[in-house]
């Protein structure tokens, strides 16, 4: 309450494919606090500031012209929100809270890739916190809030976008010419921009350029850093990772990250050591 608040959405048709929609943020005298627009694929976002003991409702329209109307949560002050910068080379995290929640003066502020914990601090909840994005993976980051009983009080995901430092120098492969189903031998130099050999793991997709097309919509960035972290379907998950149009991209992405990127397992239960260790391991190898 009282906060500029950063809201996103995903429209739906009735057969689960997006709808891009318009629209209006009334009040309950009716008034216009906010309009919007879809970004990409039914999503977006808008932006105002809701005031306590007031109440708010959606007004949308898609392309056909049929309009709903969506009432959304009345704000509350006791609440708390991440917000984060997503910029160039840096995230900018800041706690959004009412002026009268004054019951919380500092939260522990957790990130972390993957499952493993990368940054946990103890923060007061009026402090701006900076992280460079060099210092993370690629791929999503998850930063939570928690109080010092480590209650879950917020949650954002954030995409950080792969470095593309790495370059294929050569493709060399052990024979010119080979039989139908022979092995094949390939030796992949990699350099940086400098002209170092790097060593590293590296993922590789082959197929017949007379026979298949390659997929357009899903490549390996996209099923590694995206979609394997979110829940649901992701409609042309490589669309994000192509040249060209990098700041729709980048906001898209945002946009997908704050409307469909929530977490596959119960972290507020995990953050009280509620859980259970499985009855029966994962198999690792091929047994009989």
């Amino acid at each position: 309450a009282g906060e500029l608040c950063k809201i996103a959405f995903k429209a739906l048709s009735e057969d689960g494919s997006e709808c891009n929609v318009s629209g209006e943020i009334r009040d309950e005298k009716g008034l216009i606090v906010s309009t919007f627009s879809s970004l990409h694929r039914g999503m977006g976002t808008f932006s105002f500031i809701p005031l306590e003991g007031k109440s708010y409702k959606v007004v949308c329209k898609n392309t056909e012209g049929k309009v709903k109307t969506f009432a959304l949560p009345a704000a509350d002050a006791a609440s708390l929100s991440l917000k984060i910068d997503n910029l160039k080379e840096n995230l900018l995290l800041k706690v959004l809270h009412a002026s009268s929640a004054s019951a919380v003066d500092s939260v522990w502020v957790i990130a972390h890739q993957g499952g493993n914990p990368l940054y946990v601090h103890l923060h007061g909840i009026n402090e701006a916190i900076n992280f460079r994005k060099s210092d993370f993976d690629a791929g999503i980051i998850h930063f939570m809030t928690a109080s010092r009983s480590l209650a879950v009080l917020s949650e954002r995901l954030v995409f950080n976008y792969p470095v593309s430092e790495l370059i294929i120098a050569q493709v060399l492969s052990d024979k010119q010419h080979y039989d139908p189903h022979e092995k094949v031998l390939l030796s992949l130099d990699f350099q940086d921009y400098d002209g170092k050999m790097l060593n590293g793991t590296c993922s590789m997709a082959v197929t017949a350029d007379t026979d298949i097309l390659p997929d357009s919509a899903v490549s390996i960035l996209s099923s590694l850093l995206l979609t394997s972290e979110l829940k649901g379907f992701v409609e042309s998950p490589h669309w994000y990772f192509t040249a060209g149009s990098e700041k729709l991209k980048a906001e898209a992405l945002d946009v997908l990250m704050l409307t469909q990127g929530w977490r596959r397992y119960d972290l507020p239960k995990v953050m009280q050591a509620d859980y259970r260790h499985p009855r029966v391991m994962p198999e690792t190898g091929m047994e009989l």
